[in-house]
């Protein structure tokens, strides 16, 4: 028979563990040094933030990759955020350990002279009747980059067997070497286009303020002053109400009013269409072709254009001049 006064002793639940505890433990590692490690060894010169870091461990533990190994690291983005990158040899282990995996088979397409022109990717899967085929493009894929250069055949193969991955079992939230950096490269263009176009604005600010200040300045000294009315003469009329202020400022609207000479305005369609073709003619060297495309982007950039149509004809000689030196 139990006692009364007894006290009955409650059950005693587990902690759960944390993200970086379960992880650490993985490695069998403290979370402290673990962390520490994957700070300074996955994000470049060890500059991730703490929410950085969990954003990256939580994919990585979510796809089960190593990031020691380098089958998974990150770039960290604007916003806050990180962009995720998995080598090929992390595609290739997310692909083997899915259960529906079963056999893969890239074959690429050369032109007469040994290039690639394609490549194709067949994946198939246990649960499924028909295999997933992805074909990727050579010209598409291309980059002017040290191992796209010396091993296309190569760069070609693992990126169409990363999208053929991708496609058959909906891989999400990852990125390959080459997309990652192209998403860096756009949120770096944005920056700059859009820091550009502050710059600009608030230098046609402080133009147009200081156009409008000279002008009051100078209906103030031609003002004539006021004369004493002779006395018991009747009171004077009330001077009129002030115009109403001007509505707020609008760039768009008064452009071409403060920059009405040619010089300052968009070139015509026809001056559009000669630095077109001249960008153009660079031969029939696909490659090289699409380098110059993408030297020709930056330099419209660093002036502060998005594209060709919005080039005003004082920046039209040194583009044309710098364009011409490009297509030799």
């Amino acid at each position: 028979m139990s006692d009364e006064n007894s006290t009955a002793v409650a059950p005693r639940t587990e902690r759960r563990l944390s993200l970086i505890e379960t992880m650490a433990a993985r490695f069998s590692m403290e979370p402290k040094p673990f962390l520490d490690t994957i700070r300074q060894t996955v994000f470049p010169g060890g500059q991730g933030s703490d929410a950085q870091v969990a954003a990256f461990l939580a994919v990585s533990h979510e796809y089960g990759l190593n990031p020691f190994t380098r089958e998974i690291y990150a770039f960290p983005s604007k916003g806050g955020g990180i962009v995720p990158i998995v080598g090929v040899d992390g595609w290739i282990k997310l692909a083997n350990q899915h259960p529906a995996f079963d056999g893969e088979e890239t074959i690429i397409t050369l032109a007469n002279d040994g290039t690639p022109v394609s490549a194709t990717c067949t994946v198939w899967r246990k649960d499924r009747a028909h295999p997933i085929v992805t074909t990727e493009y050579f010209s598409e894929c291309y980059r002017s980059t040290e191992p796209w250069n010396k091993m296309p055949k190569r760069m070609m193969r693992n990126r169409t067997k990363v999208q053929g991955f991708r496609n058959a079992f909906g891989f999400a939230g990852i990125y390959d070497e080459d997309e990652g950096q192209n998403i860096i490269n756009v949120t770096a263009e944005s920056t700059v286009m859009e820091r550009s176009t502050e710059t600009r604005t608030e230098a046609l600010k402080d133009k147009i303020g200081a156009k409008k200040a000279d002008k009051e300045k100078k209906v103030a000294e031609k003002a004539p002053e006021p004369v004493a009315p002779p006395p018991n003469s009747a009171a004077p009329e009330p001077e009129p109400s002030p115009p109403p202020e001007a509505p707020p400022f609008d760039p768009e609207s008064v452009q071409q009013e403060i920059v009405p000479d040619k010089s300052q305005t968009e070139i015509s369609e026809d001056d559009r269409q000669k630095l077109i073709n001249i960008l153009q003619a660079k031969g029939t060297d696909q490659a090289k072709q699409i380098a110059v495309q993408k030297v020709t982007r930056q330099k419209l950039f660093e002036m502060g254009y998005a594209n060709t149509k919005k080039v005003i004809y004082k920046d039209l000689p040194s583009l044309m001049k710098w364009a011409e030196e490009l297509a030799v």
